[in-house]
């Protein structure tokens, strides 16, 4: 009896359990759509999608492969790459000119139109809708734009799309950043000719507790500038770096002084060369000067003497360096050579450097310890002596505080940190010389035995 009972139990299983285990299989191709996407797509075609898939789903692979071979029950892998293709669909509209604001289905019939665009920039869930079996997709070019730029934080040309406001025209541009000028929000509507246009200025400084003032309807090519605050959280610099305690860069204001800085940033250190140290105004620093560029293409002969004596000593000379004793400044607490500091200005405080630079035609270029009331010719001995093929005459002194080049002399004192350049003598020619000299001479007994001829 029992076996019966047992056998007659084992029955049962053997046909409730197939039908209990096919409700955990893998889904029926009755689980999947067909829906066509064709259109301004890259691939359009007709592809087969879970009947969980919405309008965001059949655009990715219309915009990654042709047809789609039966999916896979999970379809997170295509979900995952349209993940990563969002931000392409983001910023295609200027690129690839797809009218995403305006995508049509036709279902049964019937087309509605989804602003797939407002979708992927605010998350609206009626604008990606579920699709259906025998659904169509167009996708059309885009034809009219809107653009808004300046202090917005997605910028550029949008498709314009009947019954557009201001507000909505910022969600897609995901709002106003921190410094935008909501007092100067500028309007430019263009008329027929799309060649005039009007100007209107529009007050949004209390759209924060009065949203309405967004609704400002918008036309097809209007452009909306953002203007930005200038002075939001404004950051005027200047830094200041080599032998302070802590060099780096630093706020400043309209009547921070050289004198501030130099406090902000410790002091000196006990190997600053104050006498040494610079200040630069980085604007001056950069900008070109045309007078300059225009000599710098010349040849030597097409230039005047003051033109050339310009250009050299311009070369020679640091751009943009603050006329200023920064010694005087720290040593008198900023009693004196204290200037007020502006924007980008930059401050470099050198090692000292107790030494002197014997460069050119001597045996043993090189530094020479500096040594107070010693001349020239000291410092080219002590650098081995002047060479055979130096040039008589032609030494010079460069200071280290200015770069300008002078001659030595007596009264002309040698300080730490200059150096002393001997250049060399030119190779000549003798039968060259000969002819220059030649040619002089018949050039000037020419001019004589004319000169007597008219006389006479």
């Amino acid at each position: 009896m029992k076996s019966k009972i047992f056998i007659a139990w084992l029955l049962i299983l053997c046909i409730v359990f197939p039908l209990w285990a096919q409700s955990f299989t893998l889904p029926t191709a009755a689980t999947y759509i067909s829906v066509a996407v064709t259109g301004y797509v890259e691939k359009p075609g007709i592809y087969k999608l879970s009947v969980i898939d919405r309008l965001s789903e059949a655009l990715a692979q219309a915009d990654e492969q042709s047809l789609v071979n039966t999916p896979t029950p999970d379809m997170s892998l295509e979900k995952l790459k349209f993940q990563e293709k969002e931000k392409t669909h983001i910023d295609s509209i200027a690129v690839r000119s797809q009218a995403l604001r305006s995508v049509s289905i036709i279902r049964a019939g019937e087309e509605t139109s989804y602003d797939f665009q407002l979708f992927l920039r605010s998350g609206d869930m009626s604008q990606n809708p579920l699709l259906r079996d025998g659904d169509v997709v167009v996708v059309n070019p885009i034809a009219a734009l809107v653009t808004i730029s300046g202090a917005v934080y997605f910028p550029g040309d949008y498709e314009y799309r009947p019954g557009d406001t201001l507000a909505k025209l910022l969600i897609l541009a995901k709002g106003f950043k921190p410094e935008a000028d909501l007092k100067q929000v500028r309007l430019y509507r263009y008329s027929d000719n799309m060649f005039d246009y009007t100007t209107e200025v529009i007050d949004l400084s209390s759209a924060k507790s009065n949203p309405s003032l967004l609704n400002i309807p918008i036309q097809a090519h209007d452009r909306v500038m953002v203007a930005q605050n200038s002075q939001f959280r404004r950051g005027w610099e200047v830094q200041i770096n080599g032998h302070v305690a802590s060099p780096g860069t630093y706020m400043i204001n309209e009547t921070t002084t050289l004198y501030d800085i130099l406090l902000q940033a410790g002091g000196p250190t006990d190997k600053a060369d104050l006498g040494s140290a610079v200040m630069i105004n980085r604007a001056m620093y950069q900008r070109e000067s045309p007078d300059l560029l225009r000599l710098q293409i010349l040849n030597m002969s097409s230039m005047t003497p003051m033109e050339y004596n310009f250009m050299r000593s311009t070369l020679r000379q640091l751009k943009g360096k603050y006329s200023l004793d920064i010694a005087l400044a720290w040593n008198s607490k900023g009693k004196a050579g204290n200037p007020t500091l502006r924007d980008g200005d930059q401050i470099f405080v050198p090692e000292i450097v107790d030494m002197v630079w014997v460069s050119g035609q001597v045996r043993s270029p090189g530094l020479v310890p500096w040594v107070e009331g010693k001349d020239y010719l000291y410092y080219v001995n002590q650098a081995g002596g002047f060479t055979n093929n130096r040039k008589l005459g032609g030494i010079r002194i460069i200071r280290n505080s200015s770069g300008n080049w002078i001659k030595p002399g007596k009264n002309v004192a040698i300080r730490s940190g200059d150096q002393i350049f001997i250049p060399e003598t030119k190779d000549r020619d003798i039968w060259l010389d000969i002819k220059d000299v030649v040619t002089l001479v018949s050039q000037v007994i020419t001019i004589v035995i004319g000169v007597n001829t008219m006389s006479k």
